[in-house]
């Protein structure tokens, strides 16, 4: 190769070099999809309130303008950039220019929203927010955003404060947003920080939500109806959680004579079939489902397919005349291995004072479970080790009650 085609080759490449790894502070694409915790205050003469949420948006095409494509944020919970109808506002980011602009609803002029090249410290004028209004920029910095990272770049409308503020990180876009207000006697803030993402079909932090287990599942007498099913479900974000709810579908001989949709109320529903509704030779199918309102859309089932059969037997007969009257007794907790809750069950022969302790290895009380005068008769307990803050482990209860003393061991897995 001559050096002259050598140099032009080799520039060539340095060109589509710097093409490639151009910064991109807003990645415009139809689907890409944005989860915020949304956190916000307000200080009036009632006095403060705040609360925690969480919000999502997501880039949907809108329509061509001019021959350039404009896109709208479908936003949830969230006000990010404007006070007015959210969907009246598009935006396009030129990544020539690095430039982002917004036509603004019932304007003809599009305008500029972000300009991505204005030096730390320097003053434009922008129209995120629908109206005029000066950002002071702070520049190109590096930063972390999902463990990668990245070139962030910050604009502030509150010159003398990190609130009122703007931060876009490239390949990712808009990542944080801070705005307060005042008025008279009223003032407030908002913040919003991205904790997930689906960019170009890349899924960033994803959110998990399983049903771990749901229990008693199993065939059962007749006259043990109905029961109290019990679930486990883990979310790496709870409060997105949005349904959990479990189908009952009573049939016999391949015929549906019932069927229920019935909502879990914290871990636990109650299933709504009476022995004078049933007969020996019935089956009921059971499914439970969780969902929630992520970003992901996640739905999880148990079992993962299908129902799980429950068969009805025969009546249990002799046991109350084969249990002793005077007898105390306390069962195995189900489920075991737990996590992060289980159920504890036990009998008592006469009323009294009883006492249900956990212990950890050490011996160490560490949860105080039932203290109080109880009846005679068959008693639940639900505990849930997250109220007690309690890690992975070993643990054991124990059951006190008149002269009965009984302990049992449980392990706890995260």
């Amino acid at each position: 190769m001559k050096p002259s085609k050598f140099i032009l080759f080799i520039s060539i490449l340095l060109i589509l070099s710097e093409v490639a790894e151009a910064q991109n502070f807003f990645p415009m694409k139809s689907g890409n999809k944005y989860q915020f915790g949304y956190y916000w205050q307000f200080h009036g003469p009632g006095g403060t309130s705040s609360g925690y949420s969480y919000g999502k948006y997501t880039i949907g095409k809108d329509s061509v303008i001019n021959g350039q494509t404009f896109y709208k944020f479908n936003q949830t919970h969230l006000q990010l950039f404007f006070s007015m109808d959210e969907d009246d506002f598009l935006f396009r980011y030129d990544s020539t220019q690095q430039k982002l602009f917004v036509k603004i609803p019932n304007e003809d002029t599009v305008r500029l929203a972000v300009d991505f090249n204005v030096p730390a410290d320097s003053v434009f004028t922008s129209y995120i927010k629908g109206s005029p209004a000066g950002y002071r920029s702070q520049g190109i910095t590096i930063d972390t955003v999902f463990g990668y990272p990245v070139e962030i770049f910050k604009m502030t409308y509150n010159f003398y404060s990190e609130n009122g503020s703007y931060t876009f990180a490239d390949k990712f876009g808009l990542i944080r947003s801070d705005n307060i207000w005042w008025e008279s006697t009223l003032n407030g803030s908002t913040s919003n920080s991205i904790f997930s993402a689906i960019i170009d079909s890349t899924i960033y932090n994803p959110i998990i939500l399983e049903i771990t287990d749901v229990h008693p599942l199993i065939d059962r007498p007749i006259d043990t109806f109905p029961f109290v099913l019990h679930a486990n479900y883990s979310s790496s974000l709870p409060p997105t959680i949005d349904s959990f709810y479990v189908d009952i579908i009573h049939t016999r001989a391949d015929t549906v004579l019932h069927q229920w949709r019935k909502e879990f109320s914290g871990y636990q529903v109650n299933v709504p079939l009476y022995p004078e509704m049933l007969e020996v030779g019935d089956i009921v199918k059971i499914r439970a489902t969780i969902t929630d309102e992520s970003i992901f859309e996640n739905v999880d089932h148990y079992p993962d397919s299908g129902y799980a059969l429950i068969n009805v037997l025969d009546p249990v007969t002799g046991l109350e005349e084969n249990k002793s009257p005077n007898e105390y007794s306390l069962s195995q907790n189900y489920p075991n291995p737990f996590n992060p809750s289980t159920v504890i069950e036990y009998s008592l022969s006469e009323p009294g004072k009883v006492t249900l302790r956990v212990y950890n290895l050490l011996a160490v009380e560490v949860a105080l479970l039932v203290n109080e005068e109880q009846p005679a008769g068959e008693h639940r307990v639900l505990f849930d080790a997250d109220k007690f803050n309690l890690p992975s482990g070993v643990y054991f209860y124990k059951l006190t009650g008149g002269d009965f003393v009984d302990v049992k061991k449980m392990i706890l897995t995260r």
